[in-house]
């Protein structure tokens, strides 16, 4: 049942979003083993989908420099606190 339901999300969704049921399945059925000694975890079984990383975005350094030049005392330090 597992695997039907992240294949079929992987198909109908993403890969990643899959990936990221799995994950929460993973830690909600290792919860049960702790908390109300459920069996073995079934969706250890049910391994990783394959998916490609899209990259991410990255503003020019021009355009940092103007956030910055804008920016006031507070707002520049919270700026620094984030690079």
């Amino acid at each position: 049942m597992v695997a039907t339901y992240l294949e079929t999300r992987a198909k109908t969704r993403s890969a990643n979003a899959a990936n990221k049921d799995r994950k929460n399945l993973l830690a909600l059925w290792n919860w049960g083993i702790k908390r109300f000694d459920f069996p073995i975890n079934p969706v250890i079984k049910v391994d990783k989908f394959r998916h490609d990383r899209a990259q991410q975005y990255t503003p020019p350094t021009e355009d940092i420099q103007r956030l910055l030049m804008a920016a006031n005392c507070e707002e520049r330090v919270l700026i620094c606190g984030m690079i």
